[in-house]
Order: structure tokens, then sequence, then C-alpha cells
């Protein structure tokens, strides 16, 4: 999996979602007695996901940042991304859905579902 930067410009562009979570991944082994004994699963069992938008490109704008990320998602590779947010620090990231909104000829909106991943 190779892992790839945004495209000059975009990352202080980028508007991280308010709906910030960090879900924890656990095994779970259920006994016969009724017990149930929870475990992380892995050294990096919390990984984060949120929402990324890019509001009011341009044509020329859009066809940069959409042509990396789809290339990015479709391939199954990871984007690095290093923005100044406190629920934010840097991390690498699989895309898991990507979305385009079209308001006119030179007013595009991008959109992005990010999932943090470890160990690329």
């Amino acid at each position: 999996m190779a892992i790839y930067n945004l495209p000059t410009g975009f990352e202080d562009r980028m508007t991280l979602s308010t709906s910030y979570s960090q879900e924890s991944r656990l095994r779970q082994v259920e006994f016969g007695d009724g017990y149930i004994q929870r475990t992380p699963l892995g050294i990096n069992s919390r990984r984060r996901s949120f929402d990324a938008v890019w509001e009011n490109l341009t044509e020329a704008e859009y066809a940069t940042l959409y042509y990396t990320l789809d290339f990015v998602h479709t391939n199954g590779h990871a984007i690095q991304l290093t923005a100044g947010n406190i629920l934010f620090s840097d991390g690498k990231f699989v895309i898991e859905t990507l979305d385009v909104q079209i308001a006119d000829s030179d007013h595009f909106t991008v959109s992005a579902s990010l999932t943090e991943v470890f160990d690329l």
C-alpha cells in the first residue's frame, strides 16, 4: 500500500467535520457460563474516523483534488494528512467514501470519509 499526500494547497482548505469518532476495536470471547472477555484487537485498536470537505473549488482545483483522491481510493492506498486541528494530528488515512456536489460550472464541493490506518 502506497502513501500519498494531498496536492499542494489543499490541506489548508480542508474543513474537518465536527463529528469526530475514535472507535475501539475489541476481540470478544464468550464462555459457556455466560462470562464475556473483551481485549483490544491489536496494538493500534483505536482508529480515528472523520469527514473532510473542500468547498467552493474551481473546475481546475476540483479536477486536481478529485483525481488524486479517486486514485488513492480506488487503488486502496493511504493518504498522509498533516492538519493543525486540535482533534486531528498527523496520520495516514484510507478513503472510505468520496462524494462530489456540483453547484454550477465553477463551484464544486468534494467530501471524503477517512479512517486512520497504521504500520504502512
